[in-house]
């Protein structure tokens, strides 16, 4: 599927999952024999099984109203899961209190960071570690996850 059906597809469920109380956290689309449309979504406190049902059952209905796919598809509804890679600032908003593992490009060199995350800005997240605080530029962060404590 292209671009801007994915953005098609945003703009008619971001509304509706927004009425839920519900973010949308990322949509995909692929193509096969039968298009899949896969939403990650996220409430605070966790979503939970039944309630991914219910957001599936009213995107489904909006999608079936709207019809901006032609022909049959799939619909998947699920979490991001923890171990999710975290890509926007919201992602990193999310996680404050908790710990990151970052890897950081800077001047041509790169490193990698953990840390807790205490706050985040337009640029930055604020990351405590051991005895410091160290701010990291967004646009420097290559890739990033959650540490999940076991």
């Amino acid at each position: 599927m292209t671009v801007a059906i994915e953005e098609e597809l945003t703009g008619l469920i971001k509304p509706l999952l927004d009425d839920m109380g519900v973010e949308l956290v990322e949509l995909q689309c692929s193509r096969s024999r039968r298009p899949t449309i896969r939403l990650f979504v996220w409430e605070e406190g966790g979503i939970s099984l039944d309630r991914c049902a219910d957001v599936s059952r009213q995107v489904s209905d909006l999608l079936d109203r709207k019809d901006p796919i032609q022909g049959p598809y799939f619909l998947q509804v699920s979490s991001p899961g923890l171990d999710r890679p975290l890509k926007s600032k919201r992602d990193f908003e999310r996680q404050t209190g908790h710990n990151v593992l970052l890897t950081v490009q800077d001047e041509g060199e790169t490193k990698t960071v953990r840390g807790c995350v205490t706050s985040v800005s337009e640029t930055a997240v604020t990351l405590a570690m051991q005895d410091a605080r160290s701010d990291v530029a967004l646009d420097k962060i290559v890739t990033a996850k959650v540490l999940v404590d076991i």
